[in-house]
């Protein structure tokens, strides 16, 4: 039981930067989208997806690490 709290601590001192960089990266999209056209704010769409999809992947493993699982699913991969 004593692995398990730890597991959950060490996941949740983990997860807690990421927390801010995908505030962050809300926070981005929602102050500097409406200020762009055409394909600059396709790029920075883009862009702020695939760091969301490395957000999610990187949680996906963090929560398998806490239930003790050897390995998470991985996201599929997108052209960064």
């Amino acid at each position: 039981m004593q692995a398990t709290d730890e597991r959950r601590t060490l996941v949740h001192a983990l997860n807690q930067p990421v927390n801010v960089i995908r505030l962050t990266i809300a926070n981005m999209g929602t102050r500097l989208l409406p200020g762009l056209d055409g394909d600059d704010r396709s790029y920075l769409v883009d862009r702020l997806a695939v760091i969301e999809a490395q957000i999610e992947h990187y949680v996906a493993i963090t929560e398998a690490f806490e239930r003790g699982a050897a390995a998470a699913q991985p996201v599929a991969d997108r052209e960064s």
